[in-house]
C-alpha cells in the first residue's frame, strides 16, 4: 500500500519509544504507572519558501524598503505555522517514502485543499509575520507526512496525553506529569546510595550551601521589612505562603537527610572515642 505523500522516516520503534517514556517516568520517581498502547499518527505538513517585503512612501509612490526570505512549515491538519518543525522536515524530507507503515496507523486529514494551498499558505505567513497578504510570495511547496506516536500515560495524579515524534524522539506532554513525592525512608536509601560515590558528597555539600544562602536571604529580607521598608500587600504574602508550602515537610529533602546522616556519624564517632 502507498501513501499520497512521502512519509518522513520512522526512526523509533514502538518498543524503543515505550522504553523512552518509561525512562522519563522513572526519573520522575514513578514506579507504578501505565502506558497505554502507542498509536502511530501521520500528520500532513507543508514545507515551503516564503518571501515578503515592506514598503515606504516616497513622493506619493510606494517603494520596497526591505525584503525577507526563508523556509517555514505548516501543520496541514491544524492549519498552523509550526516553526519548530521546519529544521526537522527540511533535513528529512528527501528521505521520505510513499510506502505505508507496516504497523497500524491513523492518517490525519489534510485540511488545506490543493487548489487553494498557495492562498492559504500566503494568508498564514502574512498573519505570522504581521504583514499584508499581498506582500507575501510562496514558492517551492512540498507536502510530507510526519509520524508521531500518541500515548496515554496514567499515574496516581491522573492520566496525561504524551506525543512522541517518531523521527527524532522528541516528547511533548510528558513535562506536565508531576514528579512523585518521595517518602523519608525512600529518600534515605537514595541518599546512602548517592554517598557511596565521592561526587555525591560534593553535590550534597553544594545543595546545603544553596539552601543556607536562601535562608540567609529570606532572613535578611525580613529584617529589612522590620527596619521600615514597606511591607508586602496581604495578597502577595498569601501568594508567597502558597509558593513555599511544598518546602514545609522538611524531611522530604535529601540535603536535610544528608545533614542528619552527618550528625549521626558524628555521634557514633564521639561514642566510640569516649
Amino acid at each position: 500500500m502507498y501513501l499520497g505523500n512521502p512519509l518522513l522516516p520512522i526512526n523509533s520503534s514502538v518498543q524503543e519509544t515505550i522504553a523512552q517514556v518509561d525512562k522519563v517516568l522513572k526519573e520522575k520517581k514513578w514506579h507504578e504507572f501505565k502506558v497505554a498502547t502507542l498509536k502511530l499518527t501521520l500528520v500532513p505538513y507543508f514545507l515551503f519558501n516564503y518571501h515578503y517585503f515592506l514598503e515606504r512612501d516616497a513622493s506619493g509612490e510606494k517603494l520596497i524598503s526591505n525584503s525577507f526570505d526563508g523556509i517555514l512549515s505548516l501543520d496541514g491538519h491544524a492549519i498552523k505555522v509550526d516553526e519548530e518543525m521546519t529544521p526537522l522536515i527540511k533535513e528529512n524530507w528527501s528521505k521520505g517514502s510513499t510506502a505505508a507503515p507496516e504497523m497500524e496507523y491513523d492518517e490525519k486529514w489534510n485540511n488545506v485543499d490543493k487548489k487553494a494551498q498557495d492562498s492559504v499558505l500566503q494568508l498564514k505567513v502574512a498573519q505570522h509575520f504581521n504583514v499584508p497578504k499581498g506582500n507575501v510570495v510562496i514558492t517551492s511547496i512540498r507536502r510530507v507526512l510526519v509520524p508521531f506516536y500518541k500515548a496515554s500515560v496514567t499515574v496516581k495524579e491522573g492520566t496525561y496525553l504524551v506525543t512522541i515524534n517518531a523521527v527524532n524522539g522528541e516528547m511533548k506532554g510528558i513535562e506536565a506529569i508531576p514528579a512523585r513525592e518521595q517518602g523519608f525512608m525512600e529518600l534515605t536509601k537514595e541518599a546512602f546510595n548517592d554517598l557511596k560515590k565521592p561526587s555525591g558528597w560534593l553535590q550534597y555539600s553544594k545543595d546545603i550551601a544553596k539552601e543556607t544562602h536562601k535562608v540567609i536571604k529570606r532572613k535578611k529580607g525580613a529584617t529589612e521589612n522590620k527596619s521600615g521598608e514597606q511591607r508586602p500587600h496581604i495578597a502577595e504574602m498569601a501568594k508567597e505562603s502558597v509558593t513555599l508550602t511544598p518546602y514545609l515537610p522538611i524531611l522530604t529533602s535529601k540535603w536535610v537527610i544528608f545533614v542528619i546522616i552527618i550528625l549521626a556519624l558524628l555521634l557514633i564517632y564521639l561514642a566510640l572515642v569516649r
